[in-house]
């Protein structure tokens, strides 16, 4: 596998423990959700994979039109992108954070009221 990928399994608990295997083995990781969420769960991966890729497409046709070279256009986007991966990590963390905190007020514990939540999520 070129880079980690993530595998939701599913099914008793013994299936689920050899499908974690087999998705250990390849690299990787797995986890498990509700059978009703599978649609949101197909529906969040096809938004993201595709559509990225064909922005992206779009994104270098569009610079080919302005002269650039096939090249020149990726060195031109690769920056972009790279920016748009370290915004998007950044923006995870912080909503782990507020994930967290929102958690520990549901759950009425004292943490809730301390303002260490950033500070979990990185």
């Amino acid at each position: 596998m070129a880079q980690p990928g993530f595998f939701s399994v599913e099914g008793d608990t013994a299936a689920r423990r050899v499908g974690e295997r087999i998705v250990r083995d390849l690299g990787g990781q797995a986890f498990t959700i509700a059978a009703a969420s599978k649609p949101l769960y197909h529906a969040a991966a096809l938004m993201a994979s595709p559509n990225l890729t064909a922005l992206v497409d779009i994104a270098l046709e569009m610079l080919s039109r302005c002269g650039l070279s096939a090249n020149r256009s990726r060195r031109v986007l690769l920056p972009l992108l790279e920016e748009y991966d370290r915004q998007f990590d950044r923006r995870r963390s912080f909503a782990r954070a507020d994930w967290n905190l929102q958690a520990r007020r549901r759950s009425h514990s004292p943490k809730a009221r301390r303002c260490d939540f950033v500070a979990e999520a990185v």
